[in-house]
């Protein structure tokens, strides 16, 4: 009988489909990407279909694990993809009926009860604490798998630059979430002596707002260099109703060229780095 093959899914957050150079970013360097690209399937015309909230990719994910659209997912008040109710079966779970072993690394957005369901074991797990904000790239709160569901945030902890793990605390830089994700997944494949073969989910919270990367990937990009959409408007051309949400207020109205120009340069050089993490993940997996 043929060996199953063990599976990795790798999924950014935030990444436009037109920021990888081999699909016409000329601005953009992506070379592990690129190469990716010219050894698979490429969809050129997936579309987002949206979502009910502030947050669009929390459907988009539900939408991911279930094969549902967004109007057949299931949420608190809205169909926004919140939770994932046991009759909506997911991929890790059919996998695992399959004879797979499912680990979860990174970010996580619907519910505790379908995550435990999913996997079998994870690391590095954003998206359960409570209160507060989890979006510092160098400061990501995070916890260990917790077979009670309970993720109590006093069991919360940091990353700090030398990998050690130390309370949360905002105010304190440590390891970018980039880094710490694709660590433990190099660990993950690294270290796996099991029979059975594995899926692998390893979920990234780059190059989601805010614009933060280690330097060597900022020293990629000038703000005087990349370029402005074509579509740039001062002010939205009428009021959406959205307005004053979150995505809206990172930066000021009316909007400047040079401050939109500084965003996008951030932007690249997250995905960059995001990209040189993927080569060394696919490298260990290749072998």
């Amino acid at each position: 009988m043929k060996k199953k093959p063990n599976l990795l899914f790798f999924l950014t957050d935030d990444q436009r489909f037109d920021t990888i150079h081999a699909l016409g970013c000329d601005e953009i360097y992506t070379p592990n990407l690129d190469m990716f690209s010219k050894e698979s399937v490429v969809f050129t015309h997936a579309h987002i279909i949206g979502g009910t909230c502030g947050a669009v990719c929390m459907p988009s994910r539900a939408m991911i694990q279930t094969g549902r659209n967004l109007f057949n997912l299931y949420g608190t008040g809205k169909k926004n993809g919140a939770v994932i109710p046991p009759e909506h079966i997911t991929l890790p779970e059919c996998l695992k009926a399959n004879g797979y072993h499912t680990c979860h690394i990174g970010k996580w957005h619907q519910n505790r009860e379908s995550f435990h369901r999913c996997y079998d074991e994870a690391e590095r797990i954003m998206g359960f604490h409570t209160g507060g904000s989890y979006g510092y790239h160098f400061s990501t709160v995070l916890f260990n798998y917790d077979p009670t569901g309970a993720y109590e945030m006093e069991k919360a902890y940091n990353v700090g630059p030398n990998h050690e793990l130390r309370p949360v605390d905002f105010t304190r830089g440590g390891m970018h979430s980039t880094d710490i994700f694709t660590d433990a997944a190099i660990d993950f494949i690294h270290d796996y002596d099991r029979q059975e073969p594995f899926y692998l989910y390893v979920a990234l919270h780059a190059p989601h707002d805010p614009r933060q990367c280690p330097e060597k990937y900022e020293e990629m990009y000038s703000s005087e260099t990349v370029s402005c959409p074509p579509n740039f408007k001062e002010h939205h051309p009428f009021d959406n109703g959205d307005l004053g949400t979150r995505d809206e207020m990172l930066e000021t109205f009316p909007r400047r060229k040079h401050a939109i120009r500084r965003h996008i340069a951030d932007y690249y050089a997250m995905i960059s780095h995001n990209d040189d993490r993927f080569g060394e993940v696919k490298l260990i997996l290749m072998k």
